[in-house]
């Protein structure tokens, strides 16, 4: 009949300036969920799931509200394990074209060509938003790539190697969560 409270640890709340935007393609099995949580781990913020052409696995239109829920769930999980506040932002989109035109910001567009402009040499500055679209295994189409630079997107390079998607989502989130400052010994992503 009675209870006693003890504080156990107090967090400070810091206004987040930046945005990390990731639209990740749909994938086969677990993939998308392994995807998801490991961004956010990384402290991505709005997260846009889309079904590319080379995307085995397909959104179906009873199926979406599932699937959904099914990623808020390994959102949750995800926030819980490495002490963020929020869920972030998790829409799914019928194409690659919809995820970039919801993008606060012109996306990146996750590469394997190692010509092209690193993406470590060209995030923006802390205060603003990093957008990047990562391809399904295969990569994005020519037709996808060239709708995505038609709204602004610009190709980046993310080395030598072929990532799997899980892995560019990984690299993609660090590099943009050092050039905001979320990875150190000072703070996280939400709070300090």
């Amino acid at each position: 009949s009675r209870m006693a409270v003890r504080k156990h640890r107090s967090m400070v709340m810091k206004s987040r300036r930046e945005r990390l935007q990731l639209g990740i393609p749909l994938l086969k099995a677990g993939n998308t969920e392994f995807a998801i949580q490991k961004a956010i781990e990384l402290g991505v913020t709005d997260i846009y799931v889309y079904e590319a052409h080379r995307s085995t696995r397909r959104l179906r239109v009873r199926g979406e509200e599932r699937l959904l829920n099914r990623l808020f769930g390994v959102a949750r999980e995800a926030v819980e394990q490495c002490g963020r506040c929020y869920i972030p932002n998790i829409q799914i989109c019928g194409d690659v074209t919809i995820a970039a035109a919801k993008m606060d910001a012109k996306p990146f567009i996750a590469s394997m060509t190692p010509e092209l402009s690193a993406l470590q040499d060209v995030c923006p500055p802390v205060g603003q938003t990093f957008a990047a679209i990562i391809g399904p295994e295969g990569g994005l189409d020519p037709e996808e790539i060239s709708a995505l630079e038609g709204c602004g997107g610009v190709q980046v390079s993310l080395g030598n190697y072929v990532l799997r998607t899980e892995t560019a989502v990984v690299v993609v989130a660090s590099i943009a969560a050092c050039g905001f400052g979320w990875l150190g010994s000072d703070a996280g992503a939400e709070y300090g």
